[in-house]
């Protein structure tokens, strides 16, 4: 089953180390969801109009996608990063997973 770890209201959450997160608009004023295996659908975990800032703080690429259920267009994040992503991401996963093979 894919679930978050956590998900929060808080602006003042922060990342885990060892994990993926992902905030609706920017960490300071958002609600977050954070990760270690991923979902199909960001509406589930707290997130229905899905993320647009996400941060890697896992040894692993994550793929994320615009649409849910892994469809879409989609990109990776590769660990370490911080980023404001090109699309709204509704559906991600680690790269150790068959459907994001990077």
């Amino acid at each position: 089953m894919l679930v978050p770890v956590t998900a929060t209201d808080s602006a003042a959450a922060t990342c885990t180390a060892d994990h993926f997160c992902l905030w609706a608009r920017s960490p300071s004023n958002s609600r977050m969801a954070s990760f270690v295996n991923g979902t199909d659908d960001t509406g589930r975990v707290g997130l229905p109009g899905g993320g647009r800032t996400a941060q890697n703080r896992t040894q692993h690429d994550w793929c994320v996608w615009s649409k849910r259920d892994y469809m879409g267009t989609k990109d990776v994040i590769h660990p370490g990063e911080w980023v404001s992503t090109r699309f709204t991401v509704y559906s991600l996963l680690p790269e150790t997973t068959w459907r994001c093979v990077t």
